[in-house]
């Protein structure tokens, strides 16, 4: 009986597809253009998912919460200044591509019972219905507002609001019904932005930038930052912030970890990369090293996630015990 059930095991696994231990999705330069892929948490099996050619770009890949599937923008443009991208939705393996927004469209954030998707566009923050295509507007402000994060709980969306006198931005919360809206932190001298809701919705995690008032582009400093809602008190994520531009961060392993993507803005041969930071341990581990920039790294639970072998679903949780 033991060596029959051994010999079950041995054959799923060999027939699993080898794009499904994949938990974490991300945009990529790595084929010339800018597509979506997968990989494992450790860096390894790295897989693509689209195939999209210049003058065509994919970007902002998020998890559906069923890891069912994935929404992402793509820009349908010859001239990447005039930001014309859309909302899409695709099976987690690649398949079944769907446009479901028209054109100036930001980064999104899925309801947690996925049946709904925050997104930015014309300045304020949208959200559509999957199936029915009904659009609801949250926001009303002369304000650019973008960036939108569903907290876990569903109660809450977060997001990033630009500063009404400046070209400043800092992080904003709202009811998941748009009542509500208050800043989570003050505007101030820093360009805020990621925000990113903590798996127990209790805090918001996000990245701010200080640059020099006569050169805009000179990083002056950098943090990655997790607040809890409805408090002052920051964390700070002991990264090497003197040395990185963090580009976004997103938390992973029910909280326990952080997936960040930055780069060495002093290296001449710099490029972005995606390391992977352990909350307790500040241990930090460089996932991708490739020539080309990987961005926008986006985690889910392998438990979530099923597979297909011989046309039956297996949930991984299953398939390990």
């Amino acid at each position: 009986m033991l060596s029959k059930r051994f010999f079950i095991y041995f054959l799923l696994l060999w027939m699993v597809p080898s794009f499904a231990t994949a938990k974490i999705v991300f945009e990529s330069q790595r084929h010339g253009g800018q597509t979506l892929y997968v990989m494992d948490d450790d860096g390894s099996n790295v897989q693509r998912l689209t195939f999209t050619r210049l003058p065509h770009y994919d970007s902002g890949p998020v998890w559906s919460p069923n890891g069912k599937r994935i929404a992402f923008l793509r820009e349908i443009s010859e001239d990447r200044r005039q930001q014309k991208s859309a909302l899409f939705i695709m099976n987690s393996d690649g398949s079944q591509e769907q446009q479901i927004t028209d054109f100036n469209v930001s980064l999104c954030s899925w309801s947690p019972d996925g049946s709904r998707i925050a997104y930015g566009k014309d300045r304020n923050i949208y959200v559509i219905d999957i199936f029915t295509r009904a659009v609801r507007k949250l926001t009303n402000n002369p304000e650019l507002t973008s960036s939108p994060s569903w907290s876990p709980n569903g109660k809450y969306i977060a997001y990033r609001q630009a500063h009404p006198a400046a070209n400043l931005t800092t992080i904003y919360v709202m009811n998941a019904n748009g009542s509500g809206q208050h800043p989570l932190v003050p505007h101030d001298n820093w360009y805020r932005f990621s925000p990113a809701w903590s798996p127990d919705s209790k805090s918001v995690m996000y990245v701010e930038a200080l640059y020099g008032n006569e050169h805009a582009f000179q990083l002056l400093q950098n943090n990655v930052v997790i607040q809890k809602h409805g408090s002052p008190n920051r964390r700070f994520l002991k990264i090497p912030t003197k040395k990185w531009l963090v580009h976004s961060a997103c938390w992973m392993d029910n909280g326990k970890q952080v997936l960040i993507a930055a780069e060495e803005h002093a290296a001449a041969d710099r490029q972005i990369e995606i390391y992977r930071y352990h909350l307790v341990t500040g241990e930090i581990t460089n996932l991708t090293s490739h020539p080309r920039d990987d961005l926008e790294p986006h985690w889910i639970d392998d438990d979530v996630l099923s597979v297909t072998p011989q046309g039956k679903k297996v949930r991984w949780g299953t398939l390990k015990k």
